[in-house]
């Protein structure tokens, strides 16, 4: 655990501590939070805040919710102390954060995937990340182009905008950060994401694997390939993987990701409350329950079927 967990939980024991009749005074499970989390991650922050008020009544927190830009704006702008994201700061915002001498808390909680869902009715079962690649590209526009698919028509793409956490990490981790620049079928949530995807049969979309492991969604999700794994010593068949806990934590997964709570400015409260949550076993633990895996503790890897 890391030093500044430790400083968290130092902190929370001593508010919890307080005396009740120091009514006046917020502690680490009594008083009100509000803070942001990027769409993306929503889900399983969300569950966070459930278990965490369900353990401490007294603790009243807003969560609200905003594209992974916009959420970093809110913190670096002081509207809030606290925001729960699925990436790390870009240039800009560290640009930011240096030329305003910003204090930052940085708090890696928990690995995930991003996951290329599917129609339940396409045949298809893996895609290779160059094919993703040149779908972004739009040099691969047609399901004919794709080896594994039942279907020879357009192949539509549902995404949010530029401010999206997901845009933004399928930008980075196979455009360089350039815009992508195929056709989009344009979406403002995750939710339309997937709603695009069970209605079009054509269509291939791009999610978080909490949004999918926190709900159940009539979709497929596909095996994703890199040429870094092969099957044998030819180097001639490439190994795919599930978005599964195992492939994640050994970084297989060729589309894994950290989550992460930043925040400025918190010394006490219900803020330091909820990331000492997070942090300790009970917290850790629900990012095991819905698939992730936790950035903090040792988990014990369930052995994979070979099939």
């Amino acid at each position: 655990m890391s030093k500044n967990f430790i400083i968290l939980i130092f902190l929370c024991l001593n508010f919890i501590s307080c005396s009740k009749n120091e009514e006046e005074f917020e502690t680490a499970t009594r008083g009100n939070l509000v803070f942001y989390t990027s769409e993306d991650v929503s889900p399983i922050i969300e569950k966070q805040v459930e278990e965490f008020t369900r353990l401490y009544p007294e603790a009243k927190i807003k969560q609200l919710s905003a594209s992974s830009r916009e959420t970093f704006v809110h913190l670096l702008n002081d509207s809030v102390e606290m925001i729960a994201t699925g990436r790390f700061f870009n240039k800009e915002e560290l640009e930011v954060i240096s030329k305003n001498k910003i204090e930052i808390d940085t708090f890696r909680i928990a690995y995930e995937g991003v996951v290329a869902i599917v129609n339940s009715t396409n045949k298809l079962s893996q895609i290779h990340v160059e094919d993703i690649k040149a779908i972004l590209e739009g040099k691969k526009f047609s399901w004919s182009q794709i080896k594994g698919t039942n279907f020879q028509t357009k192949i539509v793409l549902p995404l949010c905008d530029l401010n999206d956490g997901i845009n933004e990490y399928l930008r980075t981790r196979f455009l360089n950060g350039n815009k992508i620049t195929s056709d989009i079928f344009p979406c403002t949530t995750t939710a339309q994401v997937i709603s695009t995807v069970r209605k079009y049969e054509n269509a291939i979309g791009f999610v978080s694997l909490n949004w999918l492991m926190t709900n159940n969604y009539d979709v497929k999700t596909l095996e994703i390939g890199d040429p870094t794994f092969f099957r044998d010593s030819t180097k001639k068949e490439i190994e795919y993987f599930s978005p599964h806990q195992a492939h994640i934590y050994r970084n297989y997964y060729p589309l894994s990701r950290k989550i992460y709570i930043f925040s400025s400015k918190l010394k006490h409260g219900v803020g330091v409350g909820l990331i000492t949550h997070v942090a300790t076993t009970q917290g850790q633990h629900l990012f095991v329950k819905y698939g992730l895996v936790p950035a903090i503790m040792p988990i014990r890897l369930i052995q994979l079927s070979s099939e």
